[in-house]
């Protein structure tokens, strides 16, 4: 489904502060083919071409099915439509927690036909790591994505084994640093040195913050 305004609000936000903070290091930018994340992708690339010095068409986005967020099974059988506290009553207290810590490759198809923490993550570090190989050495490449797919990657960087304690609010923005030669293989065996977490769900500035405006008060 498509971003609400105030969605679409934050969004542009979050591209302007990756513009303005990382325009030449960007290099290639990708997205999951979901629309909201659409919007923030062609938002990032509009941002970037817009504060260059030299203005030029925002660069193309690739999309990429790895990015899509995570699989929570059919409609009625699965999760899908389902919040958290519904999930819980249906399939008990421990439920999401038991997704987010699960091992076993396809393992969760039994319990809602969808994915587990680890084959989303699985997809998305393969993903990542081609785009890594893309990107020439010293530069930035931007994932426009969702919550989970961001909490494949950020629990990695930070060697967290529950992605639950990973806080990744809606619109905002991480960035990792990688090593040359870094992939999910080196890094889990242990023959690479670590990426660097600069931050991770860092909120950009509303519009009236960075213009230093105060925002309505409703008096």
């Amino acid at each position: 489904m498509p971003l609400s305004k105030v969605g679409e609000a934050e969004a542009l936000n979050a591209a302007k502060m990756i513009a303005a903070e990382h325009r030449d290091e960007v290099k290639g930018i990708w997205s999951s083919p979901m629309r909201r994340a659409l919007f923030g992708a062609r938002a990032v690339g509009t941002a970037i071409a817009a504060a260059a010095e030299v203005w030029t068409p925002p660069m193309q986005i690739e999309t990429d099915e790895a990015f899509r967020e995570v699989d929570r099974g059919p409609i009625g059988v699965g999760w899908t439509n389902l919040t958290p506290e519904e999930i819980e009553a249906r399939d008990g207290p421990d439920a999401v927690q038991k997704f987010a810590l699960e091992k076993v490759p396809g393992a969760f198809r039994a319990v809602n036909g969808g994915e587990g923490f680890c084959d989303l993550q699985q997809r998305v570090l393969s993903k990542r790591d081609a785009c890594l190989r893309a990107l020439p050495l010293g530069t930035a490449g931007v994932i426009v994505s969702h919550m989970w797919v961001t909490r494949a990657m950020a629990s990695e960087a930070l060697g967290e084994a529950n992605p639950l304690n990973v806080d990744v609010p809606t619109a905002s923005v991480s960035v990792i640093d990688y090593p040359e030669g870094f992939d999910r293989e080196a890094n889990a065996a242990g023959i690479c040195p670590p990426p660097v977490v600069q931050y991770i769900g860092r909120k950009p500035l509303s519009t009236d913050e960075t213009s230093g405006a105060k925002p309505p008060t409703g008096e």
